[in-house]
């Protein structure tokens, strides 16, 4: 009787209660949220307007920071025992994180959430401005945090301008104005009759620069890729009459034009110059620097028993396209093509999926415990696993990381045959290993270069071809070790063409623009000391002051 009673009573007794779940909600649009993609800068002229820019920062199209799913992922892994045993639910909701459990687990994944966040979301500033370099001593490619006092003291910019962002986010710094103006006119003929309606496009002032910055492991140092377009229109907008009866007077600007893309590694606070000036029949005199900073200090990388690896400055796919040199003599009715390739990925630029096999196969058996996780997200490598895993990671990242993400300076010039002669171009520029440079300075403006006729039934008419016509330097190069040289690949133009003159080649109306062009192109595929000029020979002639200059040019390449 007492054991029945005993067995009744231990039946009844209320049993322990478990503590209670929790719903909670949190956001992740910090995280995960659409970012809306960044229009390329004008690139190959600024005389015309035009959609088809090159992206060759590839950030053209949305994306986000890291994707939600990802996010759910690498939570269920931290907590896949209460996940595996229905103790605590993580489910995705748009770019909400619902998250159901007891409270100090939901807790626990909040933490975890904001501290990826900071990982991820540092702060930072990027400043972009455009100097006069007439008077101005050729600064380094590369500036360090104290360099900008030395270098510009207080001289005012000709243009600035500063965005907020954080790592392997790109953005825009804008300053521009678009005119219109008469550029061509078209012609229609019909049995008798011809008309002759004007053609508009617009020339552009002012400046587009994008910059993507990549955050690197370790110390406090940064990865930029620069894309960029500036120009300043040289005295008034020309007006001239294409000599045909009917036909409207055309516009012809002239602009000061410089475009390219560069990359370089720098510390916070430093950024990059590049220096585009020399005689002014060759363009203007400037110079472009972008600077970061930021005023919070590197996040840890390890959180808790995970560990948040940038690694974007190794897997991104910017600047690797190939741009080839404009002709020096276009056909007025090719418009002004710009032509890319692709050359395959340089020297330390990784596919995001071999990257994450590199990391694996370093790690040997313990890729393979079950309390191993490594994942690649928007340019960043999520490890969890033990302290030894981590750390050995983090070692292998970041030594791809400091023999990949490296600088070199080009300091490209074309000189006079004469000693001491001041650089007629001079062109001065960073780039990363394995990256492609690309920079031009031009003087360009437009020319009536051909006089075509429309012929009907008893009515005829002349139609005027209008192209660009472009003067100055251009280059492109990328740079990959080889030994104790670097191996470069490069192609260099110089053009030189003389702003014609307007003339009558037809009594009965029609004006021309002869252009007198000159040009040459040098190229090398080999290796180079550090510091030693690559002779180029000569360039083309270039009349000044009355006399026909000879002139030579060469490259420099240091590290």
């Amino acid at each position: 009787m007492t054991t029945v009673l005993l067995s009744f009573l231990l039946s009844t007794a209320p049993l322990p209660q478990q503590p209670p779940n929790v719903l909670e909600m949190l956001s992740l649009q910090h995280l995960c949220g659409l970012r809306h993609g960044i229009t390329p800068p004008p690139f190959g002229t600024m005389l015309r307007w035009t959609d088809g820019r090159p992206d060759l920062l590839h950030v053209a199209d949305a994306d986000s920071a890291i994707e939600c799913d990802n996010v759910v992922q690498l939570l269920n892994f931290l907590h896949a025992d209460a996940t595996g045993n229905g103790i605590l639910s993580i489910q995705p909701h748009g770019s909400d994180l619902m998250v159901l459990g007891p409270t100090a687990m939901v807790g626990q994944v909040r933490d975890e959430v904001n501290q990826i966040a900071q990982a991820l979301l540092r702060p930072l500033t990027i400043e972009t401005a455009v100097w006069s370099g007439a008077d101005l001593a050729t600064p380094p490619a590369v500036l360090g945090p104290g360099d900008w006092r030395t270098v510009f003291g207080d001289r005012e910019p000709l243009w600035r301008s500063t965005a907020a962002t954080q790592p392997a986010r790109a953005v825009a710094l804008d300053g521009q104005r678009w005119s219109r103006y008469v550029a061509d006119v078209d012609t229609e003929v019909a049995q008798k009759q011809s008309i002759s309606p004007p053609m508009t496009d617009a020339f552009g002032e002012g400046g587009r620069v994008v910059v993507l910055p990549h955050a690197l492991l370790g110390g406090d140092d940064f990865a930029l890729h620069v894309q960029f377009g500036f120009a300043q229109r040289r005295g008034a907008v020309r007006t001239v009459p294409t000599g045909v009866a009917g036909q409207p007077d055309l516009d012809l600007p002239t602009l000061e034009t410089v475009y390219g893309a560069c990359s370089a590694r720098v510390a916070n606070g430093g950024g990059l110059a590049v220096t585009l000036r020399g005689h002014a029949a060759g363009g203007g005199r400037y110079v472009l620097t972008v600077r970061i900073t930021s005023s919070v200090p590197p996040p840890s990388t390890t959180l808790g028993n995970f560990a948040v690896l940038p690694c974007s400055a190794l897997v991104s796919s910017a600047l690797q396209e190939r741009a080839s040199p404009p002709s020096p003599y276009p056909d007025a009715d090719a418009g002004d093509p710009l032509e890319f390739s692709e050359v395959g990925p340089g020297f330390g630029c990784i596919d995001p999926g071999l990257l994450q096999e590199l990391v694996r196969t370093a790690l040997g058996a313990d890729a393979e415990n079950e309390q191993t996780h490594v994942q690649i997200d928007s340019g960043n490598l999520c490890v969890i696993g033990s302290e030894a895993v981590r750390s050995r990671v983090e070692a292998t990242l970041r030594g791809l990381q400091d023999r990949a993400v490296r600088n070199v300076t080009i300091q490209h010039e074309v000189r006079g045959a004469g000693d001491g002669a001041a650089p007629l171009h001079e062109v001065v520029l960073p780039t990363l290993l394995g990256r492609e440079a690309t920079v031009a300075r031009l003087l360009e403006t437009r020319v009536i270069d051909q006089l075509w006729v429309e012929i009907a039934q008893e009515a005829s008419v002349y139609n005027p071809a209008i192209r660009t016509l472009q003067s100055g330097s251009w280059l492109r190069c990328r740079c990959a070790p080889w030994g104790e040289q670097q191996h470069v690949q490069l192609l260099t133009q110089c053009v030189q063409a003389p702003q014609p003159q307007l003339r009558s080649v037809v009594p009965s109306g029609g004006n021309l623009m002869p252009t007198e062009v000159a040009s040459a192109r040098a190229s090398l595929d080999g290796g180079v000391g550090n510091g030693v000029a690559v002779d180029h020979g000569d360039a083309p002639s270039m009349m000044l002051d009355g006399q026909l200059l000879r002139t030579r040019w060469q490259t420099q390449f240091r590290w």
